[in-house]
């Protein structure tokens, strides 16, 4: 830990190479050399990062507080360490303890809308929910924070999704006398008429809360008013494609890692969640995918008690790799049938497109999109 903090990474090296496994938590702190060292000095994070991965560390091991790295890397604002961790195969969508992502992390504790604007573009999920049912979304109008809004908005989110109390994120706007995010919401095609479980809309939750320019706002919107995103959203497509390191490079990579996950039976959240992200996002974002060919007669006889859980399909079977697993297995989905596979009996399948790339289609680049939505955030934001 001495070395991770001070950036010695031919110690870090020297260590790994003797045996040293880097998979522990420090007594006092709880971290571990991996969640460490996404609180230092960005410029040091990258090289050390990518030292520990070389060394054996795993991607998804967690603090004593059931944090991963890439949890730690939103908290600490670093867009250096984050980039590096997706960089090496780790999932956007690894959950805490108590099933939060690190999404919602940069959204409830308000870290830069760059570090969104990234996890949405590298395929986060969108609708994870705390106990109380607030999302991402409800999170962003209750802070105000308008850039990371359009930025959900973009990717797809519920504007009109409620939390146990019933409460949309207009709603939560009007309780809090969030004027910017309001906007927002009614600008890109929020309903207004939407009443929580206490019968009130918006508009009366403004009032209630004593914020009656807001309410005000909202009771003058008009459906004419309506601007939706006209563009769709690009993602990347790296988390469907394998990746290659020297030779001395070895990664475990648990992309479905989930401290509360039941592999017999995958909660029906989560299989939805699949069922609608990754489809939609393979049209809109890459070029092509992964699929795998399975050989039924050259798959194992039968596995050890821990291995993988292993897809039984014919021979003819195909299906989206989602992506790298454990050790020689790769994670996938086969006639909706979740489980591992040999890395071995995966070949590329490249899809046919109707038209040119999407950058053709769309006529800009994501830069420009993303400068786009910046502009109007700012326009928002700024004195009426």
């Amino acid at each position: 830990m001495e070395n991770v903090k001070s950036g010695n990474t031919s110690k870090i090296n020297k260590m790994t190479n003797k045996g040293i496994d880097p998979n522990f938590q420090e007594a006092g702190t709880g971290e571990t050399p991996l969640t460490l060292v996404t609180t230092l000095d960005p410029q040091k994070s990258r090289e050390i990062i990518i030292s520990l991965v070389s060394g054996g560390a795993h991607l998804d091991f967690r603090t004593k507080q059931g944090l991963t790295a890439i949890h730690k890397a939103v908290l600490a604002d670093n867009l250096t360490a984050l980039k590096t961790l997706l960089d090496l195969g780790a999932s956007t969508n690894y959950k805490d303890a108590h099933g939060l992502t690190p999404l919602y992390y940069s959204v409830m504790y308000q870290k830069s809308a760059v570090i969104t604007e990234t996890l949405l573009f590298e395929r986060a999920f969108l609708g994870i929910h705390d106990e109380q049912g607030w999302q991402e979304v409800h999170q962003a109008c209750r802070h105000g924070l308008v850039q990371h809004l359009e930025h959900l908005i973009f990717y797809g989110v519920d504007m009109n999704v409620v939390t146990k109390t019933g409460n949309t994120p207009l709603h939560i706007c009007a309780e809090n006398n969030m004027e910017n995010c309001a906007r927002v919401l009614l600008f890109r095609g929020a309903n207004k008429e939407i009443l929580n479980f206490s019968n009130q809309s918006a508009q009366q939750t403004a009032i209630i809360a004593g914020n009656l320019e807001l309410a005000e706002l909202i009771k003058n919107h008009k459906n004419e008013d309506v601007v939706p995103f006209k563009e769709m959203p690009s993602f990347s497509d790296r988390r469907g494609k394998s990746f290659v390191f020297s030779s001395n490079f070895s990664v475990l990579s648990r992309s479905r890692s989930d401290p509360k996950l039941n592999f017999a039976g995958l909660d029906m959240d989560m299989k939805d969640q699949q069922a609608q992200t990754v489809p939609t996002r393979a049209f809109k974002g890459p070029s092509h995918r992964f699929h795998a060919n399975f050989d039924y007669g050259s798959y194992p006889a039968s596995q050890s008690s821990d291995s993988p859980k292993s897809l039984s399909i014919s021979s003819t079977s195909s299906g989206p790799v989602l992506s790298s697993g454990d050790g020689d297995y790769w994670e996938g989905s086969v006639n909706e049938r979740y489980g591992y596979f040999p890395a071995d009996h995966v070949q590329e399948v490249r899809l046919r497109r109707k038209a040119g790339s999407m950058e053709d289609l769309l006529g800009e680049s994501r830069e420009t999109r993303m400068m786009n939505r910046n502009t109007l955030a700012a326009l928002v934001t700024s004195d009426r």
